[in-house]
């Protein structure tokens, strides 16, 4: 298959730090035709600093470049006006999280979708890391039974905590209830990230959804998870599922066979150090099971972060391609944003327990 144009809208530090690395490395699947932002003098920059056309106006843009691909960076209320004009100008969309700010312009997105021939994904990238790869690979051969409890103890935060919950129970499970909790807690003033104002308070929040399938997600979260040197890193943090004949909890694999035995494996992980990025060749588990997970991107120089967005980004230029199928999709971004909204409509209402309505959303 021919290199696909892609083009960047937004010239900001998601662009440059996040996708610029990931398009060099994939010049073999597509190549960086041109990046758009209103801002001239950032635009301009950016341009000649990757020796690559800059536009301040969209239709230009696409009139000179001819993109295949457009991934939108801008910020998540900025997402909608370049959606909807590079949708009717036939672009296929790869589109930052979350997919809008409203559930509003959400359902736009969807709408203005249904009517053109084009491929969307979005962002989501928590649930194509290495772990979760693998955790699947484990789900799917019913090593644990039906997952039945998820547990996010501040391993992602929002729509990205979400997703990775109904990543475990089905994304074609619907979320029919949330009920949620914050609290703010006084902690030791402190850097908390380099480069921004002191600490002295941390948010929790926590929420609890219930599925059509009668499945159930916790999800946590800290807003000192990113960062903070009082928190452990989030890689560390629990991520726990009750199945039916045993759980998963990190890289630990605990479960029982059809004579009660117990069993206890362990995930490991195949890595290899190139230029000081440390990268993922593959996870397996052995012992009484013996899955693998291979990184198809593992001749690249591509650490856990940037890999599991190059997925995405894989994912969508092979489903251009005709070569596949998106593994996420807008509609599943509309899901997990939606229900995030519902949790902060819970917790801004003394905590109460709310439906989901969906409307003709779930229709075949």
């Amino acid at each position: 298959m021919s290199q696909l144009k892609v083009v960047l809208i937004g010239a900001g530090k998601r662009a440059e730090n996040i996708f610029i690395p990931i398009l060099e490395q994939l010049s073999s699947y597509c190549s960086l035709v041109g990046v758009m932002s209103r801002t001239e003098e950032k635009v301009a920059y950016f341009g000649r600093k990757y020796n690559i056309p800059w536009f301040t106006d969209l239709e230009k843009l696409v009139n000179q470049t001819k993109p295949d691909i457009a991934i939108i960076t801008t910020s998540r209320d900025q997402h909608l006006e370049p959606f909807l004009k590079l949708a009717d100008m036939g672009v296929s969309l790869l589109v930052e999280t979350p997919l809008a700010e409203t559930r509003e312009d959400m359902e736009l997105m969807l709408n203005v979708k249904k009517e053109k021939d084009i491929y969307v994904e979005v962002v989501e990238q928590y649930f194509r890391y290495p772990r979760m790869q693998l955790i699947k690979k484990i789900l799917s051969e019913g090593i644990i039974g039906i997952p039945q409890l998820v547990f996010s103890v501040s391993v992602a935060h929002g729509y990205h905590g979400l997703s990775l919950l109904r990543n475990i129970v089905g994304f074609d499970r619907k979320p029919i209830s949330v009920s949620a909790h914050e609290q703010n807690f006084e902690v030791m003033n402190h850097i908390w990230r380099k480069g921004y104002p002191l600490r002295n308070t941390e948010n929790w929040q926590h929420g609890m959804i219930t599925y059509d399938s009668g499945q159930s997600g916790v999800y946590h979260y800290s807003s000192l998870t990113y960062g903070s040197p009082m928190r452990q890193n989030r890689r560390d943090n629990p991520f726990l599922i009750y199945g039916m004949q045993g759980m998963i909890m990190n890289d630990s694999i605990n479960y029982i066979d059809q004579l009660s035995t117990n069993h206890n494996v362990k995930m490991k992980r195949n890595n290899v150090v190139k230029n000081n990025l440390d990268i993922t060749n593959a996870m397996s588990i052995g012992g009484s099971i013996n899955l693998e997970w291979e990184n198809p991107l593992r001749h690249l120089e591509l650490d856990d972060d940037l890999l599991s967005i190059a997925l995405c980004l894989k994912n969508l230029i092979e489903a251009v391609q005709g070569q596949g199928c998106l593994d996420y999709g807008m509609f599943n971004a509309y899901i997990d944003r939606r229900t995030e909204l519902a949790l902060e409509e819970s917790w801004h209402n003394n905590n109460s327990s709310l439906s989901l309505d969906w409307g003709h959303w779930f229709d075949k």
